[in-house]
């Protein structure tokens, strides 16, 4: 198992700065818990999460309203550490959450 301080799952090109320990994922993955993520028959653990509309996250921990995840203003998701973005700005987006942590 790797550990990445955050890891992000999206399509498209994302960039983040390299002084962050990040994991760049564009692929459907699966939550297995709120610090663990499998993608590709990998396992990986992480402090903070980013994903995207664009791609699946199989999980039932996320509270979901339509099947959509709940978020407050600043993308955050039932769980702490968790954001869900949707694709429009997403790189803008993806800084405003990690500038704001």
């Amino acid at each position: 198992m790797k550990y990445f301080y955050l890891i992000i799952v999206a399509k498209g090109n994302v960039h983040v700065d390299d002084s962050i320990d990040c994991l760049i994922i564009n692929s459907d993955c699966t939550l297995i818990d709120d610090k663990h993520l499998i993608c590709n028959n990998k396992t990986y653990e992480f402090e903070y999460l980013i994903y995207s509309n664009e791609l699946t996250i199989t999980n039932s921990l996320v509270m979901l309203e339509n099947n959509i995840p709940i978020t407050n203003y600043y993308y955050q998701t039932s769980l702490e550490h968790i954001y869900y973005i949707t694709e429009d700005n997403l790189q803008e987006k993806i800084d405003d959450i990690i500038n704001n942590e």
